[in-house]
């Protein structure tokens, strides 16, 4: 027990870089809004801003400059800037010297990476200013604290912080893949239905990990929303026919209409540009995704008491995604709900769409064994009697 402690002491350390090690964290910010995409601080009063959070409370208008300031002490070693995933771009200047941008020719476009990034901030001789310059759409925020580290030890903690961010969902996309053609290949084998709900299930929540953790460095944030809208509403319904398919609670025939209604829903983002537009689309995806669960979880608690084994791993994964989406709208105030990164939902797909696979194996291996078992069983008695009837031939002609 204690070297199991011990152990998840250690990986909690190292997923963990602000317990790994000690690292400043900055909290005396004050802010000002611009309308105006200059490079210079604007010259207007600056107010005190807590962080993380949602900065778009101190915009003054639908879009602009949210400038963040913050004093620099003098420091004996070289200081690199973490800088937190955030929303929309962001220009970052040491006093009036521009130092980094998230994006190379301007920082106001609509991109924001699912990453930290660091920047070099040099060895500080005398106290200077520190601005970050972020553009403001209708939204701004700033996932976590903005940090200050040794730049010896940037590159490792950008790594530790993005495993979470990036990595993970990386991998996890990779394993979903794996999943999506094990499930197709055993629909080819057996013509089960439900393994190609599965796979189509596995093709979708993947695809929503690619758009949250990849896509961002190719596709503009209002593009990446909008297909991630498509593919989680595809998650919700396809769990419905798969219920209604496994637990042989409905008719697909029947389903498959309303399904089709349901996930035509998804591609009406696409007709939406501005932001200010889009969010209204992309809540009104996430209501029909409860709208899914919610269905999907009256079709479990119907077969629930006639084969609980069969039907209670699916009531499980309903109430963990049921909690992990109540979680997000309670929790909404730090992010705007739809910039919520969905990596568990994701996780909670795998574990089910591996164990629904290997339960089907084994009940296929099962009785496969049984089935063989018997039929050994029948040679072995077949060949007794023929044994015995020439015993008695044999007897019988001496």
């Amino acid at each position: 027990m204690r070297t199991v402690l011990f152990i998840l002491m250690g990986f909690f350390c190292f997923s963990s870089p602000a317990l790994a090690e000690a690292t400043p964290l900055l909290d005396d910010w004050s802010c000002a809004f611009s309308i105006f995409p200059s490079d210079d601080p604007p010259a207007g009063s600056w107010i005190s801003c807590p962080f993380p959070g949602v900065v778009s409370d101190y915009a003054e208008s639908a879009e602009g400059y949210i400038w963040l300031k913050t004093r620099l002490k003098p420091a004996a070693n070289p200081a690199a800037l973490l800088l937190p995933p955030l929303g929309l771009g962001a220009r970052i200047f040491l006093d009036s010297e521009l130092i980094g941008s998230t994006n190379a020719e301007a920082g106001n476009i609509v991109l924001p990476l699912n990453i930290y990034r660091g920047y070099p901030l040099g060895q500080a001789a005398s106290a200077k200013n520190l601005y970050i310059r972020i553009y403001h759409n209708h939204y701004s925020w700033l996932e976590d604290g903005i940090r200050i580290v040794d730049l010896n030890t940037m590159e490792r903690q950008l790594f530790l912080l993005n495993f979470r961010m990036f990595y993970l969902p990386l991998c996890l996309a990779l394993f979903l893949l794996f999943l999506m053609i094990q499930a197709a290949y055993h629909y080819y084998l057996e013509k089960h239905s439900y393994y190609l709900l599965l796979s189509l299930l596995a093709l979708s929540a993947g695809a929503v990990c690619i758009s949250t953790s990849i896509l961002g460095y190719f596709l503009p944030f209002s593009l990446v929303l909008k297909i991630r809208g498509f593919f989680e509403l595809s998650v919700g319904v396809i769990l419905i026919l798969f219920v209604a398919d496994y637990l042989h609670t409905l008719r697909l025939r029947i389903l498959l209409p309303v399904a089709a209604a349901f996930i035509i829903i998804g591609p009406a983002g696409f007709a939406f540009s501005e932001s200010a537009s889009l969010h209204i689309i992309i809540y009104f995806q996430r209501t029909i995704v409860l709208l899914a669960f919610a269905s999907g979880a009256v079709l479990t608690f119907i077969k629930l008491s006639r084969n609980v084994r069969k039907a209670l791993p699916v009531v499980l994964l309903y109430f963990l995604l049921l909690c992990l989406l109540i979680y997000q709208v309670v929790f909404s105030r730090q992010l705007p709900l739809f910039i919520r990164s969905s990596f568990f939902f994701q996780l909670a797909s795998a574990f089910f769409i591996t164990y629904i696979i290997n339960r089907e194996l084994y009940r296929s291996n099962k009785l496969f064994a049984r089935t063989t078992r018997e039929f050994i069983e029948r040679v072995e008695v077949d060949w007794e009697m023929i044994e015995n009837i020439k015993g008695e031939v044999v007897m019988s002609s001496s």
